[in-house]
C-alpha cells in the first residue's frame, strides 16, 4: 500500500494583494475563508486579479488521444441530430 500525503500549504490558492497606502503588491498563500478574514482585518488591502499561464494554444498542434476521440464519437451518436454534428477532432 502506498500513501501519499499532501501538505496543505501547496494546495491553497495563491492570492495577490495591494497595499492601497504604500501601493506594493505581494501574495499570499491562503484558503478562501482565510482570504476573506485577512481582507476583513486589513482594510487598507485589495484583491489583486491575476491572469492565468494556463492557455488553450498550448494544446496546438498536440495529438489527440485515440480514447478521447471515441468518447466524443459516442457523444456524437447520443447527441440529438448527431448525424449532422461535426467534430475537427474525430
Amino acid at each position: 500500500m502506498i500513501t501519499i500525503s499532501i501538505n496543505s500549504e501547496e494546495c491553497m490558492p495563491t492570492y495577490c494583494f495591494k497595499d492601497n497606502n504604500t501601493n506594493e503588491t505581494f501574495e499570499k498563500r491562503l484558503s478562501m475563508s482565510e482570504r476573506e478574514q485577512f481582507l476583513k482585518n486589513n482594510p487598507h488591502l485589495t484583491q489583486v486579479p491575476v491572469l492565468s499561464n494556463l492557455s488553450f494554444d498550448d494544446m496546438r498542434g498536440k495529438k489527440i488521444d485515440d480514447g478521447f476521440k471515441d468518447v466524443l464519437k459516442n457523444i456524437q451518436q447520443k447527441a440529438i441530430g448527431g448525424q449532422y454534428m461535426q467534430s475537427r477532432y474525430l
